[in-house]
């Protein structure tokens, strides 16, 4: 896997009118790879590995569908 390829597309999303921040995570067997790109927010923080989203309502029912995904997984 090129993960620098998954880097890149996460990276294009991030700017001052699109998304600030983000944080991605690819699990592949026992490797895990995480990233932070951008802010926390316009002229806020960088963000880190271990930074805190706000989520608005609409994205709780995706999230909590693919965490509950993840402990299926294990």
């Amino acid at each position: 896997m090129k993960i620098e390829r998954v880097w890149e597309a996460a990276e294009r999303h991030v700017g001052d009118t699109t998304v600030p921040g983000l944080v991605a995570a690819v699990a592949r067997g026992d490797d895990l790879y995480v990233e932070a790109f951008g802010r926390l927010g316009v002229g806020r923080a960088a963000a880190q590995r271990d930074s805190l989203f706000r989520i608005a309502s609409i994205t709780k029912p995706i999230t909590a569908a693919v965490t509950m995904a993840l402990v299926d997984d294990g």
